[in-house]
């Protein structure tokens, strides 16, 4: 009796269980319909009490987090549904995992899970998730450097009288007024919206006097029951004020561009822009006005489908004549606009640049301010405006004011004012460049940038450049090797994918186009980052000394691939040797009249670190050459940068040859060699210690004292007993010179 109890009972509670969370997913569908994000999450709270491990629910609290905007509990309901269901029942777990890591400002897990998302979606080549994963995946690598450098802006946040926790973003300087909307979240991404009926954008004045802002007043001319307003933008003989009106259907935001005219500080004759600009069923919004040429242009952010459109949103622009006569609307064209979103845009009519803010080029994450330099329909490539500026959260509505230089933009970045999460809402924010201090003042740079640089890693095909030679020399420059290399990339895939079929062979495929572009392409990439710091360094009059390590697969003989690695190397000076027309040759040669000097110290390692895992059977193309990691060893480094100190006092080593390489030896044999080297400095170089790690070497120098100028030896030996294969030996002279630690190199190969 007591059974047949517990099981009514449990059979009572399990309807009850089931219906409560019914009840709970419910409630949650209709308030994210009516874009309540706020409440929808509160009863999928109450669901997940019932079930946390439900994978549908754990989704569902995922998509809630995001359109909600915090980032750091959406990252943890999509990792949780990825590592449950590995994206076979939510392929986009992954993909919207890479964002949310991106928005939080995890880049290295961020460029894994794009990876990983690439090869879920590679296969549907039309959709955007592929698009964009790849995209994302490149925007990992494009992060690497972009991360390094550092922009000169500061950043100030505008007070309580303009932010508020709700959202606010900044259009225009009217006068002495600062221009600006609220709203209690973004307009700019219709699945990003909380809109309800107490909550609608609206238009807000600040006046601006002895560098404050004060209390903020509502435009009520522009005011329209039923409809939100934003988005202002004053003409520049300032009688005509630009700005969105718009509606929510299915609480999305459809917008028009209005325009008012301004009279003694009023707006009047308030006026919808027509068909040309507000095409029938498309959201059109944002509107910048500015001077062009003997015009006016009007810019602003359509969705409409056109076969001109690259995308979702899409900068158009008219022209404007008269100040009523619009042209028809031109696409700002695929410089700008890219198969997501670009919006919020402001042309500096001054400097001829166009500003944006994009979520698909390359950013920090979310929306990035981008600019495009350039004329419409000639504007150059697009740029990033940099850290500080831009930020892993959203960053939108870039203005300048003309008087001051300043800049304005809103963001969601941590920091920002917030009632319910820390990335919900967007405050306004001002950028100025500081003030140059006078050059007295100015402390002696240092080569910090650049090192931040390195390594600069270069890739090789096999055995090239120069084939079959023994030669240390080659007459071609670096970029040509490159160019025959990335034309091999079908072949790669190819021979690498020999014998796979279905997944797996498009999997040994996308490793190989992976390896081009994260490996090989980069590289290049950051060899021209390199070079143009370089310069800059050199123009300043310093003394350069770069260490450049060559290395290569074990596929041919020791001494072979020593010889090979020194043509590497040379093919990199000739790249900088033959860089914009010669430019580096004066500081090369030592003949520039700035006083600049760039000096190498070559290091061929031959195949001594290359992973002994890697096939040295000629026979065995698949995995000795077009294997991944066999070409991750064919390569040259430069390894770093340091100052040549020689118009101060002190002692430098110069080694003729840092590293010796005996080829081929029987086990057991003696091996003795001397390296003779130089002291550069202008004082006197004292060897006070030789550091030898292993016993089986010694070494010794012919004098402790070097004078200026004056070469000493330095000889080691290698007992080769009960060693075989390849060796690397190494020994360290310890001075009072520049470096005071050098390290020398001798390599062999092992044979009975």
């Amino acid at each position: 009796m007591r059974k047949l109890f517990l099981l009514f009972f449990l059979s009572l509670w399990s309807v009850a269980f089931n219906q409560n969370m019914k009840e709970c997913i419910r409630y949650s569908e209709e308030f994210l319909e009516k874009g309540d994000v706020y409440h929808a999450i509160h009863y999928l709270e109450k669901a997940l009490e019932i079930d946390s491990n439900s994978v549908d629910l754990n989704w569902r609290m995922a998509q809630a987090q995001r359109l909600y905007k915090d980032y750091r509990k959406a990252e943890y309901y999509y990792q949780k549904v990825y590592l449950k269901e590995g994206a076979k029942l939510f392929p986009q777990s992954i993909y919207y995992l890479a964002l949310m890591q991106e928005h939080n400002g995890k880049y290295e897990e961020a460029k894994d899970s794009w990876k990983r998302a690439k090869k879920i979606f590679m296969k549907q080549r039309n959709a955007y998730e592929n698009v964009r994963s790849r995209q994302g995946y490149k925007n990992a690598l494009w992060l690497k450097q972009a991360l390094k450098d550092t922009t000169e802006y500061i950043i100030e946040q505008l007070p309580t009288t303009v932010n508020t926790p709700n959202s606010e973003f900044g259009h225009s300087i009217v006068g002495n007024q600062l221009v600006y909307s609220s709203l209690l979240a973004d307009s700019v991404s219709s699945d990003e919206i909380v809109f309800t009926d107490n909550y609608k954008m609206r238009l807000y004045t600040s006046e601006m006097k002895d560098s404050s802002y004060l209390k903020s007043q509502l435009l009520k001319d522009l005011e329209d029951r039923g409809f939100s307003v934003g988005n202002g933008s004053l003409s520049a003989d300032g009688k005509r004020f630009y700005f969105s009106k718009c509606t929510d259907q299915s609480y999305k935001f459809q917008c028009k561009i209005y325009v008012a005219r301004v009279e003694n500080g009023k707006f009047t004759d308030i006026d919808e822009l027509g068909d040309m600009v507000n095409e029938e069923g498309s959201n059109n919004t944002q509107p910048n006005i500015a001077k062009y040429k003997d015009g006016e242009i009007l810019f602003f952010a359509s969705d409409r489908e056109d076969k001109k459109s690259q995308g979702q949103m899409d900068i158009w622009y008219v022209l404007v004549t008269d100040g009523n006569q619009y042209s028809k609307a031109y696409n700002a064209g695929r410089v700008v606009n890219t198969e997501g979103n670009e919006v919020t845009p402001f042309f500096d009519s001054d400097e001829n640049v166009l500003y944006f803010s994009s979520d698909f080029h390359f950013g920090f994450g979310g929306f990035d301010i981008q600019k495009a330099v350039g004329m419409v329909g000639s504007f150059q490539k697009v740029d990033n405006v940099g850290l500080e500026m831009n930020s892993s959260a959203q960053d939108l509505y870039f203005f300048k004011d003309s008087k001051t230089g300043e800049f304005y933009f809103s963001s969601n970045r941590i920091g920002s004012l917030y009632a319910k999460n820390p990335t919900c809402c967007h405050d306004i924010y001002k950028a100025r460049i500081p003030a140059i201090p006078e050059v007295d003042s100015v402390k002696e740079e240092t080569l910090f940038d650049l090192n931040k640089r390195l390594p600069v890693t270069l890739y090789f095909h096999n055995d090239r450049p120069g084939p079959k030679s023994i030669a240390d020399t080659i007459e071609l420059n670096y970029m040509t090797t490159y160019e025959r290399y990335t034309a091999m990339k079908e072949k790669y895939k190819t021979e690498y994918s020999k014998g796979l079929t279905g997944d797996k062979a498009d999997e040994a495929k996308e490793d190989i186009a992976d390896f081009f572009l994260e490996y090989v392409d980069q590289g290049v990439k950051d060899l021209y980052w390199f070079s143009e710091l370089l310069l800059k360094e050199l123009q300043k009059g310093k003394k350069i000394r770069i260490t450049i390590k060559g290395f290569a697969s074990p596929l041919a003989p020791t001494a072979y691939n020593v010889h090979l690695t020194r043509r590497r190397i040379v093919s990199l000076k000739n790249f900088l040797w033959e860089y914009q027309n010669g430019v580096f040759q004066p500081y090369m040669s030592g003949t520039s009249k700035d006083g600049g000097i760039v000096k190498f110290n070559q290091n061929p390692f031959g195949e001594y670190t290359a992973d002994k895992l890697i096939s040295d059977n000629p026979n065995d193309l698949k995995n000795s050459i077009y294997n991944r990691k066999a070409a991750l060893e064919r390569k040259v480094e430069i390894q770093s940068v340091d100052l040549i100190q020689e118009d101060s006092t002190g002692a430098e080593v110069t080694f003729a040859e840092e590293v010796h390489d005996f080829g081929s030896q029987k086990i057991g044999s003696q091996l003795t060699y001397t390296f003779e080297f130089r002291n550069d400095g202008n004082e006197d170089l004292i060897i006070e210690d030789i550091e030898i790690p292993c016993e089986c070497n010694t070494a010794t120098v012919d004098k402790k004292t070097v004078k200026p100028g004056e070469k000493a030896f330095l000889t080691m030996t290698f007992d080769t007993k009960g060693y075989d294969g390849h060796a690397v030996k190494s020994v360290y002279l310890i001075t009072n010179g520049i470096p005071p630690k050098k390290r020398i190199v001798f390599t062999v190969k092992l044979v009975p």
